[in-house]
């Protein structure tokens, strides 16, 4: 369940996801895959592979 706080900050980014979605989107993909720590999203990695399928 959410606090009221987190849903006032989920309703904030709101805006921005509309207009800049795309560009994070690909940003964060972009940075996970050439990251020189690996070790540092390998989790992550694995969920979007699973994702991916």
């Amino acid at each position: 369940m959410l606090t009221d706080s987190q849903r006032d900050i989920i309703k904030a980014t709101i805006p921005l996801l509309e207009t800049g979605g795309e560009a994070l989107t690909q940003y964060f993909y972009r940075s996970i895959s050439t990251s020189r720590c690996p070790e540092k999203y390998e989790q992550l990695r694995a969920v979007v592979r699973v994702l991916r399928l």
